[in-house]
């Protein structure tokens, strides 16, 4: 799972999340699990869960993302649908995944529903919004707020943050032990020309600092060392 960010974190960096969360927890009062741009089971641009401690603490322990139904089933499908509605039948076995769901019942989440949205039509990239409640299935128009909503929030998230192709390879190097000057030299580039691509990497990033900087883009898996 990718690390999750704090609701003081999301409001920074969302202006509207407030909001925006106040609807989510409306469709899933048992909780919900945000990823916005999610590029391996541990890595992602954001991400986000009000679900309970212990069925984090246990998904986790666990490696449930390995055998997680509602994961499966984006990899495969774009779109939204209630998790009753989710058949991975035809390629994996009930057992593989039913501890997922029994162990999700036992912490109160019966019914839900998945959206995966595909960050970009060139891309393999998704991301996906997963809302859980502990009395019914969610109506129709439900599931068209749950779509709607990562929708919303997935459209103010650029993919790799907003990065350059030329600013993601600076932090790569750096993120290999370069210097910014050996960096400078490999890339062909003058020192002013180096700290002002930083600059700019800094400022999309949202980081304080130039490790800051490579430490969030490695995070969000941005770069791959």
């Amino acid at each position: 799972m990718p690390i999750l960010a704090s609701a003081s974190a999301m409001r920074r960096r969302f202006k509207d999340f407030s909001e925006w969360n106040a609807t989510a927890m409306r469709l899933a009062p048992a909780g919900y699990y945000l990823s916005i741009h999610r590029r391996t089971f541990c890595s992602a641009e954001a991400a986000y869960s009000s679900l309970s401690a212990e069925w984090l603490r246990y998904y986790t322990d666990h490696m449930f993302a390995l055998r997680d139904p509602l994961l499966h089933w984006g990899l495969i499908n774009e779109g939204t649908s209630r998790w009753t509605n989710v058949d991975l039948s035809s390629i994996l076995q009930e057992a593989y995944t039913d501890r997922v769901v029994e162990k999700a019942r036992d912490c109160g989440m019966t019914f839900g529903a998945v959206s995966f949205l595909r960050s970009d039509v060139a891309s393999p990239i998704k991301s996906c919004l997963i809302v859980a409640r502990n009395d019914r299935e969610l109506t129709g128009t439900e599931l068209e707020e749950t779509d709607a909503l990562l929708h919303r929030i997935v459209a103010s998230v650029p993919l790799q943050s907003g990065l350059s192709k030329g600013e993601i390879e600076l932090l790569r190097l750096l993120a290999r032990g370069m210097t910014q000057a050996e960096a400078s030299q490999a890339l062909g580039l003058s020192s002013p020309a180096t700290k002002k691509r930083l600059e700019r990497a800094r400022a999309s990033l949202g980081a304080r600092t130039t490790t800051n900087a490579v430490a969030l883009a490695m995070e969000r898996g941005i770069l791959q060392i």
